[in-house]
């Protein structure tokens, strides 16, 4: 299994560079098609790292951080295309950005840094491209550095269809890591079947594929958040990717769930692939 098609969103944010160096990574690894497109908020120009003599526009700006991922993309001999989306308000930077990732076997975005204010991109982007793209979302953390991810993941599993899709979704990175751990915290209570049973299933399944994960299974602490205990555990483990379902509990209105993803979008440390 391989990704082909990989989408990265970009915006003159200080944090782009942080997505783009592990998207040229992952193409490099799997042979993919990286398509990037600059989508932010008309009229927000930043006041740093532009080159001295660019207009003052958006689409200045976009045209040259798309020429800056070009060199880049060149550099690292991966095949790609480029381009400067429709400018517009926060309701178009979330259009132009689920439709690309639509069209992509993997969309790579950049996780909502609350420090700041600049406003490149609507605070919720990242949730909308996880509901409404129905892809696979790899989350790239605003704080550190990421180049080849990977090699040691958490799996949350908990035998839902997003937890199903998610571990599905992320196969290729999965099946190439040197260590997986697969942790459940509490399996639903809507659950029809028998945990036990769901999980043999699944080991069969990953057997298949050649990965044998260490199992962990944990209990709903009253003292700690899934979230917390999710961004703790991948401390604990020297893990460098997560692998989640988003959004789940049926029964809600979108706009009602997934508190459990909203938490650990905000506390993620490392890249986290989240599918819906």
């Amino acid at each position: 299994m391989s990704y082909r098609h990989i989408f990265v969103h970009l915006d003159s944010s200080e944090h782009c560079e942080k997505r783009v160096v592990p998207t040229l990574v992952m193409a490099q690894r799997f042979g993919a098609h990286v398509t990037a497109v600059f989508s932010q908020v008309d009229g927000v120009i930043p006041d740093y790292g532009i080159p001295e003599g660019l207009p003052k526009t958006t689409a200045a700006v976009g045209g040259w951080v798309v020429d800056k991922f070009a060199q880049r993309a060149r550099e690292a001999d991966v095949r790609f295309n480029a381009d400067v989306a429709n400018l517009g308000s926060a309701a178009t930077v979330i259009e132009e950005t689920t439709e690309a990732a639509r069209n992509a076997d993997l969309a790579v975005i950049g996780q909502h840094d609350p420090h700041n204010m600049l406003g490149e991109t609507p605070e919720d982007l990242v949730d909308h491209v996880i509901l409404d793209s129905a892809r696979p979302v790899l989350v790239i953390p605003y704080a550190g550095l990421f180049y080849d991810i990977g090699r040691r993941v958490l799996v949350g599993w908990n035998g839902t269809r997003e937890a199903t899709r998610a571990l599905n979704d992320g196969m290729p990175l999965i099946s190439g890591a040197e260590e997986v751990r697969l942790l459940t915290v509490q399996p639903p209570k809507e659950m029809t079947k028998p945990f036990e049973e769901l999980q043999g299933r699944l080991m069969h399944h990953l057997k298949v594929h050649g990965i044998e994960p260490k199992l962990l299974r944990e209990p709903k602490s009253s003292d700690m958040s899934v979230a917390n205990l999710l961004v703790s555990r991948i401390t604990d483990y020297g893990c460098d990717l997560l692998v989640l379902g988003g959004y789940g509990h049926y029964g809600f209105p979108a706009v009602l769930r997934g508190g459990v993803t909203r938490g650990l979008l905000k506390q993620t440390t490392v890249p986290t692939l989240l599918s819906h």
